[in-house]
């Protein structure tokens, strides 16, 4: 309930000063909440990724990339994820729900750090996903529905997606889903590659192919992890 003073004023005082005094008792009454410290962030490597992430990807959470069509990096972007998962010395899952992922252009010393779960459909794929999020030995999970199709991807129950958040956040793990279309409702940011490879991409190194990603943040929640309000924002490298 308002103070009385607030509500005895004469209806021809100034409103503004109304204002000032009840912008100042709600401030006293509700105090706002402090702020939650920044979830710590792993870089993918990427330099235009890792902007749309705010830094990189966050740890124990989930990640989702939107690729609505097939070659416009998803792929790409995978492969640099096991090369510099190499480099620091770890290891990376690879749920690879249509059994599509290339792996040349890495040498054996790179894909050692790869563990490649090759599956046929996006049951398994799902089933793979949730008990490798629970090991602690792999820092990083990424599931690849990209060859299901959109009705087969929109079939998968939105509580799986929340359960699979719990599981990376209880775990520490960071998790990361390549979809067709946006369909991973608990994810802490969402990402949309917007650009397709032409024919001259065939020539370009990695390194070339990475500089040349064009994608977007879509959606970023509010949470520890970002410590914002969801915006919209397009990163383009090169």
């Amino acid at each position: 309930m308002l103070p009385q003073s607030l509500l005895s004023r004469h209806p021809e005082e100034a409103p503004g000063q109304k204002i000032i005094e009840l912008r100042a008792l709600l401030a006293q009454k509700f105090p706002p909440a402090a702020e939650q410290p920044a979830q710590p962030r792993r870089s993918t490597g990427i330099e235009a990724f890792d902007r749309c992430l705010d830094g990189g990807l966050p740890e124990a959470a989930l990640t989702e990339v939107v690729c609505p069509r097939h070659g416009m990096g998803s792929q790409t972007i995978i492969q640099a994820l096991v090369e510099s998962t190499y480099v620091a010395r770890k290891h990376l899952a690879l749920v690879d729900a249509g059994d599509s992922f290339d792996p040349d252009g890495l040498s054996n010393e790179q894909l050692s750090a790869l563990l490649w779960v090759r599956c046929h459909e996006p049951e398994q794929a799902i089933k793979a996903t949730d008990l490798l999020c629970r090991d602690n030995n792999l820092p990083l999970v990424v599931l690849d529905l990209m060859m299901c199709t959109e009705r087969q991807v929109r079939a998968i129950a939105s509580t799986y997606w929340y359960r699979l958040q719990r599981v990376a956040e209880n775990n520490g793990c960071v998790a990361l889903v390549f979809t067709p279309t946006p369909v991973v409702g608990s994810a802490a940011c969402t990402v949309r590659l917007t650009r397709m490879f032409g024919l001259p991409a065939l020539d370009l190194l990695r390194d070339q192919l990475t500089a040349s990603l064009h994608m977007e943040t879509v959606r970023a929640r509010s949470s520890p992890c970002f410590g914002h309000q969801a915006q919209i924002a397009s990163f383009m490298a090169g």
